[in-house]
């Protein structure tokens, strides 16, 4: 499989750079951002990875396509222990 280009090609042969999506923690106490973005056609296994990355094991992802984010909700074992 190839790897994603962050560039659209457009037919004229100009390039666009794609939109990227924020990601954000919820926890008990709140959200956060984590820090990071993903891009534009990232499905939900590509956040997790990403979050996974970062420290963070999400067991649930919803895409908030009006405000272009993710939010993973996420167990805070700091919190919670």
């Amino acid at each position: 499989m190839p790897a994603r280009s962050n560039n659209l090609s457009l037919p004229t042969g100009i390039t666009m750079s794609r939109r990227r999506r924020r990601v954000f923690i919820e926890t008990q106490k709140g959200r956060r951002s984590a820090g990071s973005t993903v891009d534009g056609l990232a499905d939900a296994a590509d956040v997790s990875m990403a979050l996974r990355n970062r420290g963070w094991v999400a067991y649930r992802l919803r895409l908030d396509a009006e405000n272009h984010a993710w939010i993973a909700t996420v167990i805070d074992w700091r919190q919670a222990a």
